[in-house]
Parts: structure tokens; sequence; C-alpha cells
């Protein structure tokens, strides 16, 4: 892949996802896009072509960088990243974690450091984004991330959900509810390859992650030892888990859809056919207006349908119900089942 083609898939994406808002010259406000820049090689290509497209999309950019403190060098990946903004002359938000906060976080740290990352990622973006669009951060996924993903999702037995992977376009969740937040991830079909190529013909610098190449971590174990197995069986490998990602995906919509309309037709009080509509295209699933305290179902109805219809109900159901949505585990969800 040439880099005049990393540009045009760029553009594809932005035509088939919708990725920015197209400019609105009734309100004359430019689409803002809050960037997410680590100062490695994929978040600088990123900010490179969106930088390239930017006067004929009208997109406002600014750049976020959280510096986590995980490694010695982290402040001067912050000041790399300070430095690339205003060379671009775009905006820079940063936030500086202080040492040890990460550690005192339940789930450990990487998690704890990906959760505050997307936090700070939407207050910046909540932030500068004007009350008449929807705030948009851009994220540097790229088909190899995907792969990884959907691998490690496998390992883990996750269902189509996480077989579906990243999404170009996703809601942000916090603690299980939905902001008005748009993640949009214009590289996602792009290989990694692809991306250093790039950079290399812009003459373009980045930072090393050193953490990156320690195989103590499952990421880098899946992106050093298993991808280059699995591409000795099909060199295209990537790309194939990437495709069959995005068909677990649509799968999962699909059936998501039909349970929503399924779970109607079981209460003794259904929901709106608007409410209905919302459900299917909101990623929780949760009905407007908040949630309900109860959910009263048919429940001989509910039996009658296979056990894998009966746990995708009351998943869903779940979901519609709980104050704070958590995950049911497979063994709970086949408990009450039973």
């Amino acid at each position: 892949m040439t880099t005049d083609s990393l540009v045009t898939l760029v553009e594809q994406m932005q035509a088939r996802y919708q990725l920015f808002p197209k400019y609105n010259a009734t309100a004359a406000e430019t689409p803002v896009v809050v960037v997410a820049v680590s100062g490695g090689a994929d978040s600088v290509c990123l900010l490179a072509l969106l930088q390239q497209v930017a006067a004929a999309w009208r997109l406002t950019l600014h750049v976020a960088h959280l510096d986590h403190a995980l490694r010695p060098d982290s402040a001067a990946d912050a000041e790399f990243v300070a430095t690339l903004a205003a060379t671009y002359g775009v905006p820079f938000h940063i936030k500086r974690v202080q040492p040890g906060e990460l550690a005192a976080h339940e789930g450990g740290i990487e998690a704890a450091a990906r959760r505050t990352r997307y936090e700070f990622l939407a207050q910046v973006a909540l932030t500068v984004t004007p009350a008449t669009q929807t705030p948009t951060v851009a994220l540097a996924h790229h088909a190899d991330d995907q792969a990884e993903t959907v691998l490690h999702h496998l390992v883990r037995g996750s269902g189509l959900q996480g077989l579906g992977g990243m999404r170009p376009v996703a809601t942000y969740l916090t603690e299980g509810t939905p902001l008005d937040l748009r993640l949009v991830r214009p590289l996602l079909y792009a290989r990694r390859a692809a991306i250093q190529q790039y950079l290399q013909e812009h003459e373009l610098s980045w930072r090393e992650d050193s953490t990156n190449v320690d195989q103590r971590y499952t990421r880098n174990y899946l992106r050093h030892t298993v991808l280059p197995a699995l591409t000795t069986v099909n060199p295209q490998a990537v790309e194939s888990i990437g495709r069959a990602a995005q068909l677990a995906a649509e799968e999962h919509d699909r059936l998501v859809a039909y349970d929503a309309q399924l779970l109607r037709s079981l209460q003794w009080s259904p929901p709106s056919d608007e409410q209905i509509a919302a459900i299917v295209a909101n990623s929780t699933n949760a009905p407007p207006g908040g949630r309900r305290s109860e959910l009263v179902l048919n429940l001989a109805a509910l039996t009658a349908y296979p056990h894998a219809t009966q746990r995708a109900l009351l998943r869903l159901a779940h979901t519609w119900v709980a104050p704070v949505p958590t995950e049911l585990s497979l063994a709970r969800l086949d408990q009450l089942c039973a």
C-alpha cells in the first residue's frame, strides 16, 4: 500500500462510515476532532493524515495526550507530542497522572491506564466541542491491532460481540452508560506496515515504547509470537481475521435487533416503537429516558425458546434494568435459564 493509498483509505472510511461530521455552513462552525496522540508511530501517522485532509474537510483538530507516568521516558513522549502539535499549529491538551496513582485502581494497571486515558479524552472532547456538534475522538487503532484484539477475545471465550473486535465508529461508555461521544478509527483497515511506510516517506519521526516488546504482556505475545505464526499458515491472516471480525459484528447487530423485538413481545408492558428503535441503535441497548427498575416477562413464553435465545434475552433484559449495567457471566446466564 502506497502513502497515497493510505490517504485514499481514510477518504473511503469517511465516505462509508461518516467518521467526521460535515461542515455546517449555516452555523459557520468547522467540525471539531480531538486526535489521541501517544507519540507512537500509529498516532503520529493518524495526526499527519488528518492534518492532510483537514482543510478539504474543514476540520478543526485538537491533540490530546495522557502521560501515564508508567515509564521513565514518558515525560519525553509528552514533550515530543507537544512539539508535534505546535508544528502543525494544533491546540495541545495534556494530563499527567501522578506516579503510583494507577496502581491504586482495581483491575490492574493496564485496565486503569486505559480507563484513565478514555476518561481524559472524553473530558477534552466535551470541553472543546461546540454544543451544536457531537464530540468526536479519533483513535489510531489499525488492522494489526484489530487482529490482536480479536485473538485476545477468542482465547478468553468471548461471544459475537467480543469477536467483532473494535468498530470504525463506537459510542464511549462510562460506568456502563453511554455519553454523547463518538470514537472513530480511520486507520482500522490499514496495516501497520503501510503506516510505517507513510511515516518513512514523509520523513516523520515517532517515539518507541520500550514495553511494546515485553512479551509478558498478553497483547505483545499475540503481536510478536502468535500472529507471525498464523501468517505462516495464511500470509493474509491479519486481513482474514479482520473480515471475520466485521462479519461477527454485523451478525451481532442483526441478532440484537431481533432480540430487542422478541423481548418486547415477552413483556407484559412492552416499550414503544421509538424505545425499541433507540435500543437497537444504542450500543448498550438501553431504552431512552433512564433504565427501568423492573421488567416483567412472560416466563412460559420465554422458556419455550431454545436455551441460547433465553440466554440472549436475559442478557438484554439485564442491560435494560441494571442501574449500572455489568456483564453477566455465561455461567450465571446458564444458571438463570436452567
